[in-house]
């Protein structure tokens, strides 16, 4: 494949009671086409009691796949992976989740950016696999499209703030890591696209592979659904407390929107003007959920996607605002209580 065979890959996968699941990773990974003694895949357990450690070792011994295995207890997943930096031989480190599926030529793709000069992260985008759930495509739909997220999970196309790899499926020089430090484990959630940003302003390449792409499950419910947008939205604030730049616009509408709601309700009961100002942002708002609808429908090919698609990304926008206003919240109430 040229010159770029010659890097030393190391894939850390962090994982917890998903054995069934990191199986079917490990799978997709035992079938990569990529020299063997070029790669490894690094496994940290974190303190999983369903029998991981086992079904590791059986795949190591009937397979001779080159597997690394790392125990930690309930850690979480920055540490998780930071363990997994210490414990990896290669000189490129690929992050990704245990939910992730990966199509043979993942690393062919991956491998073309390794000598670009002033690499610091090469970053790909994720699907929802093939044939899954219709629920599960509205997801996909809702957390990609550009009224949904802003566009900003994928580098090509429209989107509304900068692009920043995210954990599951980004590959980093050691060297890199050495310089701007691993993943902070302060952080419950973000950690990936804190270190993303860190890799950015110290002054390296961010590339973005969309051959490289990763089949990832969604949330398979509406309660994980809107819990990890609650999450995100809440980790939003944390982030720009580290990184004023991670401050766009694009993050700040949905808590907007959901303060600018209540305001504008509330000034509409005394006021005419603050009744047509609702009316005419919340009709602008459900013209661009319902174009969504149809757009996600087209690319599904299920009428109702033209009703489940919109609700979603109304529930979804409330849930990362509500996130957010949280987070603020408690960021106020600490400042006031150390006064």
């Amino acid at each position: 494949m040229g010159e770029e065979r010659n890097h030393r890959v190391s894939i850390l996968i962090p994982t917890r009671n998903r054995r069934e699941c990191l199986k079917e990773a490990l799978d997709c990974l035992g079938a990569m086409d990529y020299p063997e003694e070029r790669l490894e895949v690094v496994v940290i357990d974190d303190g999983s009691t369903d029998g991981t450690r086992e079904m590791v070792d059986r795949m190591q011994q009937e397979r001779g796949q080159p597997l690394v295995y790392f125990r930690q207890t309930g850690n979480g997943i920055p540490a998780a992976r930071n363990a997994g930096v210490r414990a990896a031989k290669g000189n490129i480190l690929i992050f990704t989740d245990d939910d992730c599926r990966f199509p043979r030529d993942w690393l062919v793709h991956l491998s073309r950016h390794f000598d670009t000069q002033n690499l610091g992260v090469v970053g790909v985008p994720d699907k929802n696999p093939a044939g899954g759930r219709f629920f599960l495509k509205c997801v996909d739909y809702a957390i990609n499209s550009l009224v949904g997220s802003g566009g900003v999970r994928r580098k090509n196309g429209k989107r509304l703030a900068r692009y920043y790899p995210r954990g599951f499926g980004m590959a980093v020089p050691r060297s890199v890591l050495e310089e701007v430090g691993a993943f902070d484990e302060s952080l419950s959630a973000g950690e990936d696209i804190d270190l993303s940003y860190r890799i950015w302003k110290a002054g390296y390449v961010l590339n973005f592979d969309h051959e490289a792409f990763v089949w990832h499950e969604r949330r398979n419910t509406l309660a994980g659904f809107l819990r990890q947008m609650f999450t995100r939205g809440y980790t939003r604030v944390e982030l720009v407390r580290r990184h004023r730049g991670l401050m766009e616009p694009a993050y700040l509408l949905p808590f907007i929107m959901v303060i600018g709601f209540v305001i504008l309700l509330g000034l509409s009961i005394f006021f005419d003007a603050a009744l047509l100002i609702l009316i005419f942002s919340a009709s602008a708002y459900v013209v661009a959920l319902v174009v969504s609808g149809l757009a996600g429908w087209r690319k599904i090919k299920d009428l109702r996607a033209i009703a489940v698609i919109p609700v979603l990304m109304m529930l979804q926008h409330l849930m990362y605002g509500l996130g957010t206003l949280t987070a603020l919240v408690k960021t106020g109430n600490r400042r006031g209580s150390s006064t």
